[in-house]
């Protein structure tokens, strides 16, 4: 059940962040960034692909190590599943 409510809260937030990119006035990332949390939390195929892709891998993780909230938020999402 509560996979089911982060997948659900997930596609939202997606939905939202997609109409930000189309209107100026909704902002874009943190609709984004907080759906994609949610659907690594609702979904192992989800964690694993954003996990093992190239751009997060290069781009991303490095960054996540050196602040604690992030940090805090990879080792939830990491537990979850």
């Amino acid at each position: 059940m509560k996979k089911i409510v982060f997948l659900i809260i997930g596609v939202i937030l997606m939905i939202l962040g997609i109409i930000g990119l189309m209107l100026p006035v909704v902002p874009q990332i943190p609709f984004l960034v907080a759906g994609a949390i949610m659907l690594m939390l609702g979904s192992e195929k989800v964690k694993n692909y954003i996990s093992n892709h190239h751009l997060f891998k290069d781009h991303v993780e490095p960054h996540i190590h050196k602040n604690k909230w992030f940090s805090g938020i990879w080792e939830k999402i990491n537990k979850e599943n």
